[in-house]
């Protein structure tokens, strides 16, 4: 599999002791709608009618996790004598049939359910240790930006602090033009990183802005207590596009964390709509064709070697170049 491939169906990539292994299209949900606006809701038909197949085959499983119900009828079973400790747990498990990765709905890639409830809560716990490490392919393109960055230009994340990270633009420029003029960054670019706390906003707090943790004390406004951060690893020139390639990895998520990162840094991802990219803006300096989706991938997940596995282990869906 190559990064972006045109895949519109979910597939089952493979399995372990541990998890099945999922690829994501892009424009599906995860999870059932009830689920992500209310994980105290009953699931969907596919899921509750797993024991009975003639209402299973009526169910929409327009979403991940109703479509997997349909795959495999007998995934997420639930142990016997769960303590109550993990009441929550168990329950959220047999809900999103052991789904432990979301993506947003236009995001594509690579999705895990843990295949035990053993497996979910040491996942769960292993993200808590911080051992758990997601990488993403994605396509970026520099955005223009008006003088005052005070107008909700592409490149600006309304009600971020500062309104735009300048010092990430830099880099990104930098990496762009080494790019373009030698075909090649592995001589001249390592990571970088952009850090911050968010802030929901806009209807049903839809969309995020990205608060420079030091300036975190400058608002009212509520902002999540952890700060978190997107590594950015450049890789070269986006095909015959004015676009960077990029390798992004997280550690704990937020919702849009990476879309928001990027735009909040001048190079919002192409594709992206809530954000602010523009294929016209892609497509001005070569005549080429693009397809109009979002350019960002989950393809991996490398769990660092700690008491639940030992030897830790890696998944990949592409080969890294």
């Amino acid at each position: 599999m190559k990064p972006f491939d045109e895949i519109l169906e979910p597939v089952i990539l493979g399995q372990n002791r541990g998890f099945y292994f999922v690829f994501k299209p892009p424009y599906m949900d995860s999870v059932p709608i009830e689920s992500a606006k209310n994980s105290g809701k009953r699931p969907l038909a596919a899921i509750e009618a797993r024991a009975d197949p003639k209402t299973a085959a009526r169910a929409p499983g327009h979403d991940l996790v109703s479509w997997l119900a349909e795959q495999k009828p007998e995934i997420a079973p639930l142990p016997s004598g769960i303590p109550s400790s993990l009441g929550l747990l168990a329950h959220r498990y047999r809900l999103e049939l052991g789904l432990v990765s979301r993506l947003d709905n236009p995001t594509s890639g690579l999705v895990l359910f843990a295949r035990t409830f053993d497996s979910f809560v040491a996942f769960i716990h292993a993200q808590q240790e911080d051992k758990v490490v997601k990488s993403y392919r994605l396509a970026a393109s520099p955005a223009a930006i008006t003088p005052s960055c005070e107008s909700e230009s592409v490149a600006f994340v309304p009600g971020s602090m500062p309104s735009i990270f300048l010092p990430e633009r830099d880099f990104l420029e930098n990496a762009l033009q080494v790019a373009a003029s030698t075909g090649s960054l592995d001589d001249y670019f390592l990571k970088f990183s952009v850090s911050s706390r968010f802030r929901s906003y806009g209807r049903g707090g839809a969309r995020v802005a990205c608060i420079l943790p030091e300036l975190a004390s400058k608002t009212k406004k509520p902002l999540t207590k952890e700060v978190y951060t997107t590594e950015l690893f450049p890789r070269g020139l986006f095909g015959q596009f004015h676009a960077l390639e990029l390798d992004a990895q997280i550690h704990s998520g937020f919702r849009h964390q990476i879309r928001a990162h990027l735009a909040w840094a001048g190079f919002p991802i192409i594709g992206d709509s809530v954000y602010g990219s523009s294929f016209e803006q892609v497509r001005q300096d070569r005549k080429a064709t693009i397809s109009e989706r979002l350019l960002l991938e989950s393809y991996a997940v490398r769990i660092a070697p700690h008491d639940s596995w030992p030897d830790g282990f890696y998944y990949s869906i592409y080969k890294l170049r």
